[in-house]
């Protein structure tokens, strides 16, 4: 434990322009834990300036965006971060948010989706999807996806093994 705390000093006393992409959305990860959206949004900029590859400084930056309103930007960065992996569940679904805060129903309902079909233990998604078709007014769909999601979530292990 000390020496982690000793390693997180270091990394705060180092200069930003001799770190890795890696090593400043570290920082900004302690920052956005913390509530500071403005020094954790720099530093991921920082890391998307040095690494424009680097998945998780967009997605961490689209996150601070989206906690902060900056929705334009939260769907862009976003965007790009789940272009970078798409195999990342939390991406689509916070994508799915950023959608859904711009009022793109649809493109939030597919983000969802892609979101469950890579973590079926993301079941949130399936709540989100039933919110969107009933605020575009399928009450079909979005009475099917709340069943969906009350029946995961309150879905029992059988402990049974085959």
């Amino acid at each position: 434990m000390f020496n982690k705390i000793i390693i997180t000093l270091l990394l705060l006393l180092q200069p930003d322009d001799a770190k890795f992409a890696s090593s400043l959305c570290n920082e900004a990860k302690i920052y956005a834990k913390n509530n500071n959206y403005n020094e954790a949004g720099e530093l991921f900029l920082k890391a998307v300036s040095k690494n424009p590859y680097y998945f998780y400084a967009h997605y961490g930056y689209g996150k601070v965006c989206l906690y902060t309103g900056d929705i334009k930007n939260a769907v862009k960065h976003l965007s790009i971060a789940v272009t970078l992996d798409a195999s990342s569940a939390n991406g689509w679904f916070y994508l799915g948010f950023a959608y859904f805060f711009s009022k793109q129903y649809m493109n939030a309902v597919s983000c969802f989706k892609k979101a469950y079909t890579i973590d079926s233990s993301c079941i949130e998604s399936l709540y989100n999807i039933a919110v969107m078709y009933e605020m575009m007014g399928n009450s079909f769909l979005s009475q099917n996806y709340y069943e969906k999601y009350f029946f995961a979530k309150n879905k029992k292990d059988t402990g049974i093994l085959f």
